[in-house]
């Protein structure tokens, strides 16, 4: 059936990969075996290729060789690619030089084994080479071994201690370094993102004003010369109408005000029901939220896109009969 890939896969296909590096793989060991003990049983000689135990002496080390081949190429179908080459990261700020020791790492115990394995075989070959049955040359290849062997392990065991010290060295240092804060967890009241109420450019309905009225039906008295005022500093794009209790009634954009036109008397005239008129400034002057001053960044960016609003007022518990603490437009919110 296919995988997630839409590849096709079979339940066969581990028993026919087992077959396959069986048949590879037991022979060869088989032939490991049968060189090493032939190579032992008589020694090598190398005089002439006219010469039939040179021809077999060579043909020894051929099939040992070979042999070697095909067990390495069975066990290299047994290891996953994962483990002999495993995929390098995206690149990133990471340490590289870690990544480096650990290569280096690899190699040196990959070489280190190798040529332990290498030199083993040419001593046992050389020796076995030098002299017959009675030259005692199983011991000397024995002790000339032993006397190699601590070398390469040595080697090995110095750049592996290297490697583990320093990386345990960098793994310390980095969990002793303070981590980073995250910015979207940090609070909605923070400098830059919420701006205090005393800083909130608005317009601050009275009492008189409100006195036995609706604060919305109350607003649409407001001169839009008031509000035009308000607006005249460069960049000023939002107005906020508050109540006499500091609680928002409408959002009043730069870009939605009607046109002036050229009668100053009916420019003066305009009041906030005009510009709630004209087209869907009425629904989109009243479109905010609430939320707490315990809230987050990233709070309050999920509360913008659930909503749909573009501006949030900030109270202490986020409940709109509370006292504005402070003003949260969708810019500021923004990410970097």
């Amino acid at each position: 059936m296919p995988d997630e890939n839409g590849a096709r896969t079979s339940g066969g296909a581990p028993i026919g990969k087992a077959l396959t590096t069986a048949i590879i793989l037991l022979p060869s060991v088989v032939a490991i075996l049968i060189a090493l003990l032939l190579i032992l049983r008589a020694p090598l000689t190398f005089t002439s290729f006219s010469d039939t135990a040179s021809l077999s002496s060579i043909a020894f080390v051929v099939l040992f060789l070979l042999a070697g081949i095909g067990a390495g190429y069975g066990v290299r179908l047994l290891v996953p690619m994962q483990l002999l080459m495993p995929p390098k990261p995206l690149p990133s700020s990471a340490d590289d030089k870690a990544d480096a020791r650990a290569q280096i790492a690899r190699w040196v115990v990959t070489a280190g084994t190798i040529g332990i394995f290498v030199t083993a075989m040419t001593l046992i070959i050389a020796v076995a080479a030098a002299g017959g049955p009675k030259d005692n040359w199983q011991e000397r290849a024995l002790s000339v071994f032993t006397s190699i062997l601590p070398v390469f392990s040595t080697w090995v065991g110095t750049v592996l201690a290297f490697y583990f010290t320093n990386e345990s060295f960098r793994q310390a240092q980095e969990a002793n370094q303070p981590q980073a804060p995250d910015k979207d967890a940090e609070p909605i009241t923070r400098a830059g993102t919420m701006i205090p109420y005393e800083r909130v450019v608005r317009y601050e309905m009275s009492t008189a004003q409100v006195a036995g009225k609706d604060a919305k039906t109350a607003s649409e008295a407001i001169k839009l010369d008031d509000i035009r005022k308000l607006m005249s500093p460069p960049g000023i794009a939002r107005i906020i109408i508050f109540d006499d209790k500091r609680t928002p009634v409408y959002v009043v954009r730069h870009d939605a005000m009607p046109s002036e036109g050229s009668d100053p008397a009916a420019r003066a005239g305009q009041t906030m029901k005009d510009y709630l008129d004209n087209g869907t400034n009425r629904v989109a002057a009243g479109n905010f939220a609430w939320t707490a001053s315990s809230a987050t960044i990233v709070d309050a960016r999920r509360l913008l896109e659930t909503r749909r609003v573009t501006d949030l007022f900030v109270t202490d518990h986020g409940r709109n009969d509370e006292p504005t603490l402070g003003w949260v437009p969708d810019d500021n919110l923004k990410k970097p």
